[in-house]
């Protein structure tokens, strides 16, 4: 069980779940709506590459466990740097979409750990 290596995968997780979100908040500034739906879609690929970059050495963490760990290191980083950098408020953690999409994460990373086994 390599917690250290997780921890670095959910930081890169997180890097490229940000340049996505900036690329679509600029893209798609009138589509609120669209933008989630695309975000959700991608979210997708990005958990499996995630959790096949972790599962590639054989460890035997729970799928579940692993995406909690990528979770809360995204959740570690938006509170360290989106939140007062970009947003300005801590309201900004109980969006109901973005909590789907922290809900999402872990589901699908337990299911590829899970599948994996």
């Amino acid at each position: 069980m390599k917690i250290t290596r997780a921890i670095f995968i959910g930081i890169l997780l997180w890097m490229i779940i940000f340049i996505e979100w900036f690329i679509l908040t600029f893209a798609l500034n009138h589509l609120a709506g669209m933008k989630w739906i695309i975000h959700f879609v991608l979210l997708v690929p990005i958990s499996i590459f995630g959790a096949g970059c972790y599962y590639k050495k054989r460890n035997d963490l729970n799928g579940f466990v692993l995406g909690l760990i990528f979770v809360s290191v995204g959740i570690f980083l938006d509170m360290l740097i989106t939140v007062p950098l970009f947003v300005q408020t801590y309201s900004y953690f109980i969006d109901y979409y973005r909590l789907s999409g922290f809900l999402e994460m872990v589901v699908l990373t337990g299911l590829y750990g899970f599948i994996e086994r």
